[in-house]
């Protein structure tokens, strides 16, 4: 594990894509190789932590478990839409369930809590969904999302949003924040198309 002067109190290294769990034995064997140095520099979100963005698919439980029982490792899935037919990543409902099961399956983990977040890249054509997709993850066990308008793409170009759509995203987030007081919705802004510069 590289020495670093970085006087942060919290640094996060963040395996990322394309989809970085086609590469589980590199990950498996970082954490093995650092699990000491990573276990003792860690307390209470201050140390050095492992952090992976990934689309939920190629997770299993051995995976999960050795990941979730780490304290310093994170993880956020990027999950947009329930409603197949909006879906931009054109995924099929079996790859949908898979990443449902993925996110059950974490958060029944004993003290995952914030360490597992949702990122929901939100399209016009799915922010009439938002409230739904809050709903359905949060009953999952899910208590954290972070939510991208998009609003830039690079076939499209700026995309201007209706009055409509921004007011039932905002009406959205607000109503399920003031009906779950443990939920955290992080706004962030938009992002081009995959493959691409955002």
């Amino acid at each position: 594990f590289p020495s670093h002067d970085n006087n942060q109190p919290l640094k996060i290294l963040q395996f990322f894509g394309g989809e970085p769990l086609i590469h589980k034995p590199l990950i498996r064997d970082f954490i093995h190789k650092y699990d000491e140095e990573l276990n003792s520099n860690w307390n209470n979100y201050i140390g050095t932590g492992i952090s992976i963005c990934t689309n939920g698919l190629l997770l299993d439980d051995e995976f999960i478990d050795m990941y979730f029982n780490k304290k310093y490792t994170y993880m956020l899935i990027s999950l947009d839409t329930m409603d197949l037919e909006k879906d931009y990543r054109e995924i099929t409902q079996k790859q949908l369930d898979t990443i449902l099961h993925n996110v059950e399956r974490i958060t029944k983990i004993p003290n995952v809590g914030a360490r597992l977040t949702i990122r929901c890249t939100l399209s016009e054509e799915t922010a009439d969904t938002l409230n739904e997709f809050i709903e359905s993850i949060y009953s999952k066990g899910v208590k954290r999302l972070i939510v991208h308008p998009l609003v830039l793409d690079s076939r499209r170009g700026y995309i201007k949003w209706s009055d409509s759509n921004w007011n039932t995203m905002r009406n959205a987030i607000l109503g399920c924040l003031d009906k779950y007081q443990d939920l955290t919705v992080l706004f962030s802004e938009g992002v081009g198309e995959k493959q691409d510069n955002n």
